[in-house]
């Protein structure tokens, strides 16, 4: 866990940010109300330990970290307190210990980048490989349907089935047919289920989406994706590189903020096709993309002389035309 302290003029704790890689998903899908889960009580506590402090969990890489283990709570509501009070007792003993002052400039820059369209530099493209050197457009794997280990989806769907449903298959066909070079281009491995960045008139999920580092003192903070713990590790690892020569000395990840693509994984974990690699849109080199882009929008970050393309204008959706299923609680 990591943490940020904010102080007011007067040099009292105003606010508290921190960072844990784990799912707030302790209530699971069952649950029908509107809830903070394992964070929002960790919140909770500290807030009421502290008194006129707000506090605030961020998700990070937690990708593929649920909460839920053996040793939880009889109950969800248990079972969201059990993790809350882990969270809660680390933060409150990281506020109470030594800490490090930030010192430096803050900088933050953004690009837009059209993720179903990245070319990676210094990777060529194969006859074997035709795709190696590119991401795909955004098409979601049948083992999506499977679900996690917290919320599994129909039987009939399993977790790292490389042979695919016919039945979904069909009705993905029906839909939308993912054309042949896409399919290719997202590895044999994963079995489409829909081309959700394919669908007409307006894409099911966003292709293009900001890219965004910022940069307070010696700590980089960057945005992009639901990443899992070694995607994250290795996006930590090329913005630390990146902005080492900016006096950066540590990195955190703020996951799921400004836009939603679902994940991003290892190629390794793409290709074994569990929920987190289905639902990895953009193919196999996603993640070297993501890394690419960051190191981009790095250069920017360290010498501002150095010109940064903002980027395609992401999608603008007609909210008024939109049709909603949600029933309401």
């Amino acid at each position: 866990m990591r943490a940020l302290h904010f102080f007011g003029s007067s040099g009292k704790l105003r606010g508290v940010l921190a960072f844990y890689p784990v799912h707030p998903t302790s209530l699971t899908a069952k649950n029908r109300l509107i809830s903070g889960d394992n964070k929002g009580y960790a919140e909770f506590l500290l807030e009421d330990e502290l008194t006129n402090v707000t506090v605030a969990i961020g998700i990070t890489n937690a990708g593929d970290v649920s909460p839920n283990r053996v040793d939880n709570g009889k109950t969800l509501i248990e079972s969201a307190e059990v993790l809350g009070e882990r969270q809660y007792d680390t933060l409150s003993s990281l506020i109470k210990g030594p800490s490090e002052l930030i010192q430096g400039s803050v900088v933050a820059n953004l690009s837009y980048v059209d993720f179903s369209n990245v070319k990676l530099k210094g990777v060529q493209a194969t006859p074997d490989n035709p795709y190696a050197d590119r991401t795909c457009p955004a098409v979601v794997g049948q083992n999506f349907a499977a679900g996690t280990e917290d919320g599994r989806g129909p039987s009939m769907f399993t977790e790292g089935n490389l042979k695919g449903n016919a039945l979904f298959k069909a009705i993905g066909t029906v839909i939308k047919p993912t054309p042949k070079w896409v399919q290719d281009c997202q590895h044999t491995n994963k079995k489409p289920l829909f081309a959700v960045g394919l669908m007409e008139p307006t894409p099911w999920v966003p292709n293009t989406l900001p890219v965004q580092i910022v940069k307070i003192g010696q700590l980089a903070i960057a945005v992009n994706f639901e990443t899992t713990t070694m995607a994250g590790r290795r996006i930590r690892n090329t913005i630390k590189t990146e902005l080492a020569s900016a006096g950066v000395t540590e990195v955190e990840l703020a996951a799921i903020s400004n836009a939603y693509a679902q994940y991003v994984t290892t190629k390794e974990e793409y290709l074994t096709q569990n929920y987190e690699g289905a639902s990895t849109l953009f193919g196999p080199n996603q993640l070297a993309a993501v890394q690419q882009e960051l190191t981009r929008v790095a250069a920017s970050v360290v010498d501002p002389s150095v010109p940064l393309d903002v980027g395609p204008t992401p999608m603008q959706i007609d909210r008024t035309s939109l049709i909603t299923m949600q029933t309401g609680v």
